[in-house]
Parts: structure tokens; sequence; C-alpha cells
């Protein structure tokens, strides 16, 4: 049993809090006055629409959204059309990328079950996070990195302790009344990798990229690509770790509810070159920080999935450009990124 804390513990640590020197929060009149120095007539703010957007998306989203219009004249219903628009965005990318986890938990999962010979632990197997050195002149050559550089990584107490780190981290969060892993335990000892890879979330599945050596996910990187109709879209492993991440922090973003529409992504997605120039990119600039840079990554991996997921990738392209239409004061170049019709982000259908 945990040791009891005392009230004396929970004051001293909301004091180590302290320190907040900013200015005191805004009354409901000086945050109407602000407004209307800021493009909102008097007019609008005079009933209360104002109070019952805010008490609904809090004041401080209310002063993001009203930011992000790129009009010198705004309104509340501006707002509300932003914000729901955010919204329904955040709602497809929840659909998209729950079945982009799902493809390349499962097709990683199926490349290395078969290439241990169907070991149902095969995750347990550790050539699969340390370097062989018969892989030597393999990597080299597809690669193109140095002998020194691969062996510092794959012979590193970093590289150790992150693949320890992993585990410890993965089978503590296992969900011990799953029936699922209640069988494995008492039947068979242990966890499958079936089990073990359903549980994963997409944070831990992108650590468990990061552990593997170059070997194994260049294996399930030849698979991935294997289902390419186009070589335009092949899928880099230069890139994939990022993505992985990318895809990982926007699926974060989208599922607690926090902004995506003209926000600067901490995580960004790397842009193959030739997407740079076909989607005018300037990587001068914000814009490829924007949700720009992570629809690509999805729509290059999706070019990988069968024809029904591709499917819906360009039905919900097609509803992300319908919203836009619907509320005028979407900008989708300054608040997403995107500067090209919707047929260039959709994918051709053999």
């Amino acid at each position: 049993m945990d040791e009891c804390r005392t009230d004396k513990e929970v004051t001293d640590k909301l004091q180590t809090l302290k320190g907040y020197k900013g200015h005191q929060g805004f009354t409901l009149d000086q945050a109407k006055a602000n407004l209307a120095q800021n493009g909102f007539s008097v007019s609008d703010l005079a009933d209360n629409t104002f109070e019952r957007q805010i008490s609904k998306m809090s004041f401080n989203n209310f002063k993001y959204y009203s930011k992000s219009i790129f009009n010198t004249h705004k309104t509340l219903n501006d707002v509300e059309e932003l914000y729901t628009f955010d919204l329904s965005v955040k709602s497809r990318l929840q659909e998209l990328l729950i079945r982009l986890e799902i493809y390349i938990k499962s097709i990683s999962l199926e490349t290395l079950m078969e290439a241990s010979d169907y070991d149902p632990q095969f995750y347990l197997d550790e050539s699969l996070y340390f370097f062989e050195q018969d892989q030597n002149d393999l990597l080299q050559k597809k690669l193109g990195v140095g002998e020194k550089k691969i062996a510092s990584y794959f012979h590193s107490s970093e590289r150790n302790e992150k693949v320890i780190s992993f585990f410890d981290n993965v089978f503590e969060k296992l969900p011990k009344d799953s029936g699922e892993i209640r069988n494995d335990q008492s039947k068979h000892g242990g966890v499958s990798a079936w089990c073990l890879f359903n549980a994963m979330t997409l944070g831990e599945f992108t650590n468990f990229w990061a552990i593997l050596n170059l070997r194994n996910k260049m294996l399930i990187l030849d698979t991935i690509n294997a289902n390419i109709d186009d070589q335009d879209f092949f899928v880099h492993q230069q890139l994939f770790g990022n993505w992985l991440n990318s895809l990982r922090y926007v699926r974060n973003k989208v599922s607690h509810g926090s902004k995506i529409y003209n926000e600067i992504l901490i995580f960004p997605a790397k842009i193959a070159k030739n997407d740079i120039e076909i989607f005018q990119l300037d990587t001068r600039k914000d814009e490829q920080k924007k949700l720009i840079s992570v629809l690509l990554s999805m729509r290059r991996i999706y070019a990988t999935m069968p024809k029904f997921d591709k499917q819906i990738w360009n039905d919900t392209i097609s509803e992300i450009f319908s919203l836009s239409q619907k509320y005028s004061v979407v900008n989708l170049s300054k608040g997403l990124g995107i500067k090209v019709v919707k047929s260039q982000l959709q994918l051709k259908i053999c």
C-alpha cells in the first residue's frame, strides 16, 4: 500500500507550482471591450451570444479561433463556424488515423511473424534489436551509411536502455483484465505477439519501431511497398519513423480535443522531396508545420492500402473541402497549409 500523504505535502506541492506572472483574467466586460478593439462589432457583442459561446468552448479557445480568422471584420458567427469546422476535421482525422494505425500494426505483425517462422513470442528474439555482423554489407549498400555509424548504433548502451524501457512500459500498461491477455497467460504462460500488438497504442508502436534494427524495419517496409501501384508513393525508411511520431502526436491532439486549424505542429511530418514541389510548400515558412505535412504522410501510407481504404481517404478529403466551402471563414491555405485542389490530395484507384 502506498505511503499516506499529509495535508502539508499537498500544500507544499501546490506552492512549488506558483510563479505565474501574467495579467489577471478578464471579466466579461473587459473581454468584450478587448474584442471590440480587435475587429468585432460592438452590436455583435451586445446580446448574450458571446457568453454562451465561451461557456461552450472557453475564452481561451474563443480567442484562438478569433485570431485565426484572416479577415479585418469579424463576427461571433465566424468564430462559431471556425470552431465547428475544426471539430469536423478532427473527427474525420480520427477515423483515418485509427484505420492507419490498425493497418501498420497488422502488416508489421504479419511480416515479423513470417520472418520468425510464426513464433508466437517473436518479439522476445534479441536479433530484432541487435545488429548482426553479417548484415553489415547489406545495410551499407541499402542505406548508404558507413560501417562505424551502423556499429555504434547497434552496440550502444542508449539502444539497450530503449529496449528495456520499452518492454517495462508496455507490459506495465497491458490491460490485465483483458480476456485475451488472461487466456494467454493462464494457458501459455506468456503474452502472444498478436495480443501484444493489439494492445499497443500508436505511441507504443512508434517506440517499438524505434528499437527495431534496420534489417527488420526494411522487412516491414518492403512488405508495405509491395502494395504500391505508383512508385512515386514509395515509403522511405528515412522518413517512416518521423511519420509515426507525427501521427502519434496528431492522434493524441484530435483524441483530446486540441486545436488543429492554424496550429503550428510541434512534431510535423517530414515531407518527401517531390511533395514539396507538387504542393507548393515553402520550407522556409511555418506552413509546412501545419496539418498539410501530416496529410501528405498519411496520403503516402494510404496509397499502400486496399482500394476500400483509398476510397475512404478520397471521400474524407472531399468532405474537408466541402466543409471549407460551407464555412466561408475557412482559409485552407493559411489554416491547414493546403494550396491545391482536392484532386491533387486524393489517390488514383486502379
